[in-house]
């Protein structure tokens, strides 16, 4: 069986399909707060979320919407994907460690 998993809205989808549902739902309530109180579930039916906005989810930081100039939104999207991965590869690694 394929675990759940939480989509990346279409605009960020070349670098990154979705993400394990559960490492998102561990940081609901952020989710929440930076997103008019919208939940997960509700997220996901509209396309999920971007790499910048799912990054700040992460942190459980309050998302900044300011649209900085290209090359620096460029450059947050990219350490945004990064910093996105090695969570995700931190969290496989403690999810296949907790089922052996």
């Amino acid at each position: 069986m394929t675990a759940r998993r939480f989509p990346i809205h279409h605009d960020d989808r070349a670098q990154l399909d979705s993400v394990p549902w559960d490492l998102v739902a561990a940081h609901e309530r952020q989710a929440a707060r930076n997103h008019g109180g919208q939940s997960l579930e509700r997220l996901a039916e509209r396309g999920g979320l971007g790499l910048i906005e799912l990054a700040f989810v992460l942190l459980d930081r309050p998302y900044m919407a300011a649209s900085p100039p290209k090359a620096s939104r460029n450059k947050v999207r990219e350490d945004a994907l990064r910093y996105i991965k090695e969570r995700v590869k931190a969290h496989e690694a403690a999810t296949a460690e907790v089922r052996t």
